[in-house]
């Protein structure tokens, strides 16, 4: 797939654009590099979903085919992620309580999004499974808003 910047022509390296189901609601503003490695992901995946748990009062992290969590994820989640989410009226958990929303994060994209749990769940099993990342199965990540 081309990609063209007005500015510059074509530019054939950036990543393809994701397609997302409804529901999920883009982030405008840009998460800081390497976010995902600060709430304890480790893997490669392109898809990662975050959420507190309060049951070990850490964030755990799910890629659709492993989870877990890593030590020290919470105070990132807490002071970067959950303040964010209350800008978009979504609640995402914290302080010793679960929330119905996660964060999702396109590694590859670059881009990240809020969507309620199970949707999000469903969205990286499909993914994971070798689901179609397609306009069929969702939007066009410029136009989820």
């Amino acid at each position: 797939m081309i990609y063209r910047r007005p500015e510059t022509g074509f530019v054939p390296s950036l990543p393809p654009l994701a397609y997302v189901p409804d529901g999920f609601i883009r982030l405008v503003e840009p998460l800081a590099a390497g976010v995902d490695r600060q709430l304890g992901y480790a893997g490669e995946a392109r898809f990662v979903l975050f959420y507190y748990e309060p049951r070990g009062d850490e964030v755990t992290w799910n890629d659709g085919r492993t989870y877990g969590f890593g030590l020290g994820g919470w105070r990132v989640f807490l002071e970067m992620i959950e303040p964010l989410a209350q800008r978009y009226e979504m609640n995402v958990g914290g302080t010793g309580k679960a929330g119905p929303h996660v964060l999702i994060i396109d590694r590859l994209g670059h881009q990240a999004f809020f969507a309620e749990r199970r949707r999000a769940q469903e969205f990286l099993t499909e993914q994971s499974s070798g689901g179609v990342n397609s306009p069929a199965k969702g939007r066009n990540a410029d136009a989820a808003e």
